[in-house]
């Protein structure tokens, strides 16, 4: 049997790693309608935000996924939870994805069958381990391949809770940063922002370029982020190069569909503690085989 990647990776693979933002350090814009940073200056403000919300230590973080569309087919979601101690560079998360799977028997039709995963992550130094529950790949703790990914302030390898923050850290310019209003987030204040980037190719079609991105976000009042949220809409069609490399895809459903994924963190200076797994083992070797929906490809 040939198991396709489901709908939300692909998604992600041309356009979660392709909205991001280069940093700098500023002051904030200020309270008028008309408050906009614009350029270098966005760029410096957002980098005075990460540079803050690392200088807390440690946070708890929350994470939510939602794929809608006209299509139930394409419709899932995603929850997730963890710790991350920006100081030693080590994070615990959770994740479970409610996704459609489509698959082919020997060549035969693609069928459609809703699916349930989960996947665990600990990170700590350049070392990512992994653990997939139901319908991916077989239980226990596993080492990956490669040093993991740190960027994203150290979760760029955390699933789609790094997904989130590459919205935020990737290597795309920064238009503008625009102050919404006040607001709050799990009861206390915050000051809410819409982060423009200029629009990048997508991965892996380069002859093909995004819109241009956005990303709410939510900081508090010593400037951490406390939340983010990105949202986009994939088209109605997959590109001829990626239908080319994965000819299935003809018979799988195409958009349009919106996903809508949110990080939360909260708790900060909180104790984190973070330690390595016991590793699965065959053989007295460690066991580690990839999987459906397991890797995100970045370019750009």
């Amino acid at each position: 049997m040939r198991r396709l990647l489901p709908w939300a990776l692909l998604a992600l693979v041309g356009a979660g790693a392709g909205l991001g933002a280069a940093l700098g350090q500023a002051n904030a814009p200020g309270t008028t309608a008309s408050s906009v940073l614009v350029g270098a200056a966005a760029q410096s403000w957002l980098s005075g935000v990460l540079a803050a919300t690392k200088a807390a230590g440690t946070a708890h973080l929350d994470y939510t996924g939602l794929g809608t569309s006209p299509n139930p087919l394409l419709r899932g979601s995603s929850s997730g939870s963890g710790v991350v101690d920006f100081a030693s560079g080590t994070f615990r998360t959770s994740e479970t994805d409610h996704e459609m799977e489509w698959s082919s028997q020997n060549g035969g039709p693609v069928h459609a069958q809703a699916q349930t995963t989960s996947e665990s992550d600990i990170a700590i130094g350049s070392t990512l381990y992994q653990s997939f529950g139901p319908g991916g790949l077989p239980g226990g703790w596993m080492k990956t391949p490669g040093r993991r990914d740190e960027g994203a302030l150290g979760l760029a390898s955390a699933d789609g809770l790094g997904v989130v923050l590459s919205a935020l850290t990737g290597s795309v310019t920064t238009v503008s940063v625009r102050e919404l209003g006040t607001d709050s987030v799990d009861g206390a204040p915050a000051t809410r922002y819409l982060v423009r980037t200029e629009p990048r190719p997508i991965c892996p079609e380069p002859g093909r370029k995004l819109p241009q991105g956005s990303t709410t976000v939510w900081v508090d009042s010593d400037g951490r982020l406390v939340q983010a949220r990105d949202s986009f809409t994939i088209s109605a069609t997959f590109g001829a190069s990626l239908r080319k490399k994965i000819p299935d895809l003809a018979d799988v459903p195409s958009g349009p569909r919106t996903l809508t994924s949110t990080l939360r963190l909260s708790a900060f200076g909180a104790s984190v503690h973070v330690a390595a797994p016991t590793l699965q083992r065959s053989g007295g070797s460690t066991v580690f085989s990839a999987g459906s929906g397991t890797a995100v490809a970045r370019c750009g």
